[in-house]
């Protein structure tokens, strides 16, 4: 799974890890490549990632790492579910202020005095009652 590091985390020896050549460099006497597996590596002693490095680990975090690595589909899925929320709002909004302006239109419609006031201007009276608010 790949994940992002969110505080520094430090895996475990023993961790299957998916790293970027950059990241071997820096680490590759904590790592022993996997045979046939391009990329991959065990760690051979605790490997630390900085916040925001990216790695591929091949199992589930331990859970006191969980709060430390956010996994990119948790995020991902974390960012859409807070878009769709967002988005639900703004038309909550919009429907909201359709219903304020149909209800000022039957006023409109129904008062003539307010009319006259506003000499037949409907957005004039409109944006009056919005200022009242």
């Amino acid at each position: 799974m790949k994940y992002t590091a969110k505080t520094v985390v430090r895996l475990p020896s023993g961790s299957v890890l998916g790293l970027s050549p950059t990241q071997v460099g820096a680490r590759k006497h904590a790592l022993k490549a996997i045979e046939r597996q391009k990329g991959w590596y065990t760690a051979l002693e605790p490997v630390e990632f900085k916040v925001g490095e990216v790695f591929l680990c091949n199992d589930d975090l331990p859970k006191g790492l969980a709060d430390c690595a956010e996994a990119e589909a948790k995020a991902k899925a974390a960012a859409a579910q807070a878009e769709a929320k967002a988005r639900a709002e703004a038309d909550a909004l919009q429907e909201a202020a359709a219903k304020a302006e149909a209800h000022a239109r039957e006023a409109w419609d129904k008062d003539g005095a307010m009319r006259a006031k506003f000499g037949d201007d409907f957005d004039a009276y409109y944006n009056s009652l919005a200022k009242q608010s």
